[in-house]
């Protein structure tokens, strides 16, 4: 089973892509919410062309999400498509 780091570490490998802060360099971020899905989400580590999160709702790849970014003071929400989706463990686990 992979984990969202080695997906993380695998995406850094397959091409150049903008420098990735971890979840523990943007502590403003407390939460984040997937719509339409209604997803909670932990943060992974996010870029100014991506963000990489796990959470316990399986999201077909190509789909249209809203970021929802739960911060103080607020961040707000970004629209996007999912570019890469992969089952890291049971729901919930």
């Amino acid at each position: 089973m992979e984990t969202a780091a080695q997906a993380s570490a695998a995406v850094h490998t397959e091409r150049p892509v903008a420098p990735r802060y971890q979840a523990a360099d943007v502590p403003s971020i407390t939460g984040i919410r997937l719509s339409p899905f209604g997803s909670k989400a932990q943060l992974v580590d996010i870029s100014t062309t991506g963000i990489l999160v796990e959470c316990g709702t399986r999201i077909p790849s190509s789909s249209t999400v809203s970021i929802i970014f739960e911060s103080d003071p607020a961040l707000g929400t970004v629209r996007g498509r999912v570019a890469r989706s992969m089952v890291t463990g049971p729901a919930g686990a």
